[in-house]
């Protein structure tokens, strides 16, 4: 669960809005359920509650009614920017060997 002041996302839901936030244009629900290996159901739910929290959109495809895309709101960008870059691994310290 990733908490903010603001909100708590589950990880399939930080999941879905990182995806959709480092693609370059919206995602279809059916490729995202694809990629990130979730049932259409359970993504759509997800997507529900990003929805809710204005963290993303639903948007028509012009060409197909039957496709639906998620896009990230600007809401959602600076949620995603704010989660700031993965601490970097840090090496254990091995302790020198002093001879005396």
């Amino acid at each position: 669960m990733v908490r903010s002041e603001e909100r708590d996302l589950s990880a399939r839901q930080l999941g879905i809005l990182l995806t959709c936030y480092t693609a370059e244009a919206p995602q279809t629900v059916r490729g995202l359920a694809e990629a990130l290996r979730i049932h259409k159901p359970a993504l759509t739910r997800a997507v529900d509650v990003l929805v809710q929290d204005k963290l993303a959109r639903r948007l028509a495809d012009p060409r197909d009614r039957r496709s639906v895309h998620i896009e990230v709101t600007p809401t959602g960008k600076t949620f995603c920017r704010g989660l700031g870059s993965p601490p970097k691994p840090s090496s254990p310290r091995v302790p020198s060997e002093t001879h005396e």
